[in-house]
């Protein structure tokens, strides 16, 4: 991976990182802060609250300001956020320190996305690119899983929450030794100047309807399981973080076939089949009792290996729709789409139950598979 495409996937694993130490860590903290139900509650939400208030102003001053600066600025923002939280004596502190992670997020996120498109132009460099971008945010997830779990058991949840600042710190020394690239020749036009059937806003439409839906059922799953795992089956944080392995073993397999599906059919279909393969795997996972090893490593590895294609194919066909000038825009919109997925995924997963939950899931990613399949596609 080259030093550009490690500082444009950055975010990707920081957040997915960032998402998977707090959930294996959340028990230790409450109770070594003492916090009552409503200050644990406000762990998750401060960082939420200020992650999706300002993504798009975020996107809009990356398009305005330059992706660079801006990405420095949340990188910066999220390294002393976490450093903060892991070194925070009171609930106040750590809620503050929480909230103020979540903005540097909302600021790193649509500014990398966009310097990877300014980076790598439309076409096959692209589309690789992109399929490493969506492998990252897997492979965040297991690595957070695994070293929250051993980090946590071995030296506490503080020394497990301040390797959170780790990748952030090593991304700003990565963007100050890199010089800055030309932008590609034509990419940088005014909006103004845009012809009027320049920005393919049904595609661009169609890439977040998939990426909520993705989202959705995605992190609802990845609850149910968790809980079924934990609370069920007996698992401790280590042995649960070592069962989601399976979800990231496909991670590879998947940004590759949604680079060579999209390069023949549009990233349109290639997110249609990734959401296909996570659909039939979520409802595979709601049929059967999963007492055996087998059927739910099965069930994960499949999981993994649509959700990731899907994953790399979505900004692939969002970037595809829109003007360079508005990828900060389009990055943020896309991100905004994913907090909103999240946020709802896990109540109604909850509300259901691991079986309706998984099945429901499943039901819902073939459908808007189905939708995609027939849409008018545009290649990236």
């Amino acid at each position: 991976m080259s030093r550009r495409l490690a500082l444009c996937c950055a975010p990707q694993l920081i957040v997915a990182l960032d998402f998977a130490l707090l959930g294996v860590s959340a028990p230790a903290i409450r109770a070594d802060l003492h916090l009552g139900d409503a200050a644990f509650a406000w762990l998750f939400s401060a960082y939420s609250v200020t992650f999706g208030a300002l993504l798009l102003i975020a996107g809009r001053a990356a398009d305005a300001l330059g992706r660079r600066p801006v990405l420095a600025a949340g990188l910066a923002l999220f390294a002393a956020g976490a450093t903060l939280v892991a070194t925070a004596g009171t609930a106040p502190v750590a809620l503050a320190a929480r909230a103020a992670q979540g903005a540097g997020a909302a600021l790193m996120t649509p500014a990398a996305l966009a310097l990877l498109s300014e980076a790598f132009p439309e076409g096959a460099e692209r589309r690789r690119a992109l399929a490493v971008y969506g492998v990252v945010i897997s492979g965040g997830f297991v690595a957070g899983s695994l070293i929250g779990g051993i980090a946590g058991g071995a030296l506490g949840w503080r020394a497990s929450l301040l390797l959170d600042a780790v990748p952030a710190l090593a991304a700003l020394v990565l963007l100050a030794a890199e010089r800055r690239q030309p932008s590609h020749a034509g990419e940088q036009r005014d909006a103004a100047t845009l012809p009027r059937g320049g920005w393919d806003r049904a595609q661009v439409a169609a890439a977040c309807a998939a990426v909520l839906v993705l989202t959705a059922t995605g992190v609802g799953a990845v609850v149910l399981l968790t809980l079924h795992l934990q609370e069920v089956r007996g698992y401790g944080a280590l042995e649960t973080g070592l069962a989601f392995t399976a979800f990231g073993s496909t991670a590879l397999a998947g940004g590759a076939a949604a680079r060579r599906v999209a390069a023949r059919h549009g990233p349109l279909r290639a997110a249609a089949l990734g959401l296909a393969v996570q659909g039939a795997a979520l409802a595979a996972l709601g049929a059967v009792s999963l007492n055996t090893a087998a059927a739910l490593l099965a069930g994960l590895a499949a999981f993994g290996l649509g959700h990731t294609a899907a994953n790399a194919a979505i900004p692939m066909a969002a970037l595809a729709g829109a003007p360079p000038v508005r990828h900060g825009v389009v990055g943020a919109t896309l991100a905004t789409v994913q907090f909103l997925g999240a946020a709802a995924g896990p109540l109604a997963a909850v509300a259901l139950g691991r079986a309706a939950g998984l099945s429901a899931a499943g039901l819902a990613c073939l459908a808007t598979a189905a939708a995609l399949g027939v849409a008018r596609p545009r290649r990236g």
